[in-house]
């Protein structure tokens, strides 16, 4: 302020107001008494001022590997949910692939293509390298796939008519899991699961 017998000006109050060591209540209280035209202006002002003290940059040896893990699991889920449902035609273009001659050629075991094409199989954690081989195989796009693999397991229809019990669907399981449960010796199992 410029002296004690002027009054200052707008500008030089929220400057004043701006450098004091608190903005709570009791100033902002006391600044809006004293300037009642600068009022809305004051409390912007302190609100902004608030804001940017509590902004402060987060590192990462300021999180810890729960919330990461939690970050990228509802980052996971989002894009699952993106995934738009395939098409009635191209369901039927990746069933109708999963069992033909070409892809028994690839080097998955039968029981674990009609694993697939039941959708016994989960998305997370398939290899990427045997997404984008079954696709490539089938003649369709990988994301096909990926949208294949999100929905619900099917029955067959062979299971229901054997049954003497209405059949339930089981739950589905990891790649991973289908392979070293398999009956695949243990080189083979090695070589499907590995990382490229």
């Amino acid at each position: 302020m410029n002296n004690s017998n002027a009054t200052p000006n707008d500008e030089e109050v929220m400057l004043a107001f701006s450098v004091e060591p608190d903005h709570g209540p009791v100033t902002i209280r006391r600044y809006i008494e004293n300037y009642p035209h600068l009022a809305s202006e004051l409390l912007d002002l302190a609100l902004d001022l608030l804001m940017s003290s509590e902004e402060e940059p987060v590192t990462l040896q300021d999180l810890d590997s729960l919330e990461i893990q939690q970050a990228w699991d509802q980052f996971n889920r989002m894009i699952s949910a993106e995934r738009l449902e395939p098409s009635t035609e191209q369901i039927k273009q990746v069933e109708a692939s999963l069992v033909s001659a070409e892809m028994r050629e690839i080097g998955l075991p039968l029981s674990v293509l009609s694993a697939i094409k039941s959708g016994l199989v989960e998305l997370e954690g398939f290899p990427g390298r045997w997404i984008t081989k079954i696709a490539v195989t089938g003649g369709y796009a990988a994301e096909i796939l990926r949208s294949y693999l999100t929905r619900p397991p099917a029955l067959s229809s062979a299971r229901s008519f054997k049954s003497e019990v209405k059949p339930q669907v089981g739950g589905k399981v990891t790649f991973q899991s289908l392979i070293e449960n398999s009956t695949l010796t243990e080189a083979e199992k090695a070589e499907i699961l590995r990382e490229d």
